[in-house]
């Protein structure tokens, strides 16, 4: 078994599907991530509280698995120094 194919094969089922976790983020999340009203969103069902997270203010973030520049730059995308979307 080709394992790269397979895995191709797979995630371009789920994009086909429009699975939520394929897409990338739309100028309109990005706009809103800049005017800090972001998201971190780790189940189909609801974002993580706010509260959870200290102040985001130019806080770096590890995205980790978050599928890219597209799927994980809105947090970074506010604007700090040294970041750029």
């Amino acid at each position: 078994m080709d394992i790269a194919k397979y895995n191709q094969f797979a995630w371009d089922q789920q994009v086909r599907k429009g699975n939520r976790w394929t897409v990338p983020v739309s100028e309109e999340t990005i706009a809103a991530a800049r005017a800090r009203l972001w998201q971190v969103v780790l189940t189909p069902q609801k974002p993580m509280p706010k509260s959870w997270f200290p102040p985001m203010d130019c806080l770096e973030v590890l995205c980790l698995a978050s599928g890219g520049r597209s799927a994980g730059a809105h947090p970074l995308s506010r604007g700090c120094p040294g970041h750029s979307a």
